[in-house]
Parts: structure tokens; C-alpha cells; sequence
């Protein structure tokens, strides 16, 4: 039995000899993943509202400021402002019926909705073709860089391993462990974080065979993490100080200490996981595929071996 105190602690010595290659690694894939995305683009954002909302007002004597509806003033007497709502003009009202009664109108509408359909499905398409096979090679690369760092200094170019060795299959299959996990989220929020925790092992598998099927991946990494989810999921909670710490510090802690640190410990626990259960995983091979497929296909003594 592992236990967490111990897989932290070597994660964080394989850390701490590579500081900063695991860093630059880490926050790669968090910016690839998003987690630092937009308070830039979020501040500018209010700040050409704010500018375009003060655009609006006209000045007009009297204290009084007309914008779309209306006019806001100011009160001297009161002390304090109004606002005056425009009447509307019923020369100006829309008479749908004669609207929808108009052929051309009908086919503009029916064009316009058909062009809004076709841009969210393209949208769609692109936003899930990226996360295959610009992401998941990311990710994978990620994870098999800690992995390797556990034992070597590893090289920032592992990351790119996922590019270079099976990327098709990779994003494919990383492709459907989001697909079922979202799908199971959307039963209840528990089975989707327990699946999410089953199909945890995923990607380390994929960085030691990028060629396995995906079958065999989400099998194996269901046999890996059988009876450790719970455990996993309490060494996930001993990060939450460093993530709140992460949080006050506007992301410095989490970019040169909790990520990286937390990446390394993952890796650590394939890698407990992959030697404690090694003989279990042997035994369903053995139970699961014929000789034939085994031969062909099935599982090598040496797969998991540097």
C-alpha cells in the first residue's frame, strides 16, 4: 500500500533536482489548458465598456445627459439625479404578422438561423479537432516528462513526444475519456469525478505505448486505479493549501511551486501503481485474450520497463 506522505515527498525530490524544466513544463500546460487565461483581456474588456457606455452621453444644457431611451438629469434642487423615459413613437412598432407574411423575410430568417447553426457546428468540429490533436499529444507529453523525471532529468523536448509517436491514437483516445466522462457528469456530478479518477491513469499509459488501443487503455487504467480512487482523491485534498496560497498570491506559488510539485506526484503513483498491480494486470490479459491475441496484441512483461 502507498502512502501519501511518501509519493509527495519523492515527487518533490524529482522536482526540486529538475526545478526548472518541471516549471517551464508545467506552465506550459496549464496555458495550453487555460488556467491563466484572460484577466488582461477581462480588465480591457470592462475598461472599452466603461469608455463606450461614457460615448453614449450627449451633453445637453441644464444638466441633462440623453442616451438611447431616455435622458438622465440632475436635480439641483433635490440634490439628486432622474432619469426620463422616451414615450414610444407607434409609427415605429414592428408589425410582426405583416413581417413573417413577407416571403423574403421568412427566407432571410430561415438563412440567418441556418448560417448561425452551420458557424456553432464548425465552431464545434474545430474547438474538439484542437483538443485531440493539439491538447491531448500536449498533455500526454506532459505527463511522460514527470514520468521520466521521477527516475532522470528529463528534457523539455518529451514534451513534444506525443506529436511524434501515435499522436492519432492518442488524441483519439484522450479524445473519448473526456467524452465519457463528460457524459457520465451529466447523470450526476459523482459519477463523472469518479470516472474521471478511473480514467486517471490514461495518459501515463499512453506515454509508455502511444500505440495501445483504446480498449486496453481504458481497461488497464480501471485495474490500475481499482480500490485507489478514495485515497487518490485525499491526496488531492493534502494541495488545496497550496492551491488557496496559489490564489493569494495571484498565481506565483502555483505557477513555481504547486504545479509542478503536484504533476511530479502524479507521476509518482503510476508509477506505485503500475508495480503494485503489475502481476493483477498480467492475470486479466491472461483472462481476457486468447493466446493468439496475446501474442499478437496482448500484454508484454517488459512493457512497462525502462
Amino acid at each position: 500500500m502507498w502512502s501519501i506522505s511518501n509519493l509527495k515527498n519523492r515527487g518533490k525530490k524529482a522536482f526540486r533536482r529538475n526545478y526548472w524544466k518541471c516549471v517551464l513544463v508545467g506552465l506550459l500546460l496549464s496555458v495550453i489548458v487555460g488556467g491563466f487565461a484572460g484577466s488582461g483581456a477581462a480588465n480591457s474588456a470592462d475598461e472599452a465598456s466603461d469608455e463606450s457606455t461614457i460615448s453614449q452621453f450627449e451633453y445637453h444644457p441644464g444638466n441633462r445627459y440623453e442616451i438611447e431611451g431616455g435622458e438622465f438629469y440632475f436635480d439641483d434642487e433635490s440634490g439628486s439625479w432622474g432619469f426620463d423615459m422616451d414615450q414610444p413613437n407607434e409609427t415605429q412598432d414592428l408589425d410582426i404578422a405583416s413581417l413573417f407574411s413577407n416571403p423574403f423575410a421568412r427566407i432571410g430568417l430561415m438563412f440567418g438561423t441556418g448560417m448561425i447553426v452551420v458557424f456553432t457546428v464548425f465552431a464545434l468540429v474545430i474547438a474538439i479537432l484542437i483538443d485531440m490533436f493539439l491538447y491531448n499529444p500536449l498533455e500526454l507529453g506532459s505527463k511522460r516528462f514527470f514520468f521520466i523525471n521521477q527516475k532522470e532529468n528529463a528534457e523539455v523536448k518529451e514534451v513534444a513526444y506525443g506529436y511524434d509517436h501515435g499522436w492519432k491514437n492518442v488524441g483519439v483516445t484522450l479524445f473519448f475519456r473526456d467524452l465519457y466522462t463528460f457524459l457520465w457528469a451529466l447523470l450526476l456530478i459523482i459519477p463523472g469525478i469518479v470516472k474521471a479518477y478511473e480514467y486517471r491513469m490514461m495518459p501515463y499509459i499512453l506515454a509508455e505505448n502511444p500505440e495501445m488501443p483504446k480498449e486496453e487503455v481504458f481497461a488497464l487504467s480501471k485495474k490500475l486505479m481499482h480500490g485507489e480512487k478514495w485515497h487518490t482523491f485525499v491526496m488531492d485534498l493534502s494541495f488545496i493549501g497550496w492551491h488557496i496560497l496559489g490564489v493569494l498570491t495571484l498565481g506565483i506559488v502555483e505557477v513555481f511551486w504547486t504545479i509542478p510539485y503536484q504533476s511530479s506526484t502524479n507521476a509518482t503513483l503510476y508509477e506505485a501503481l503500475k508495480y503494485l498491480k503489475i502481476e493483477s494486470v498480467q492475470k486479466m490479459y491472461e483472462e481476457e485474450f486468447s493466446a493468439e491475441a496475446s501474442k499478437n496484441e496482448g500484454f508484454d512483461d517488459d512493457r512497462f520497463d525502462e
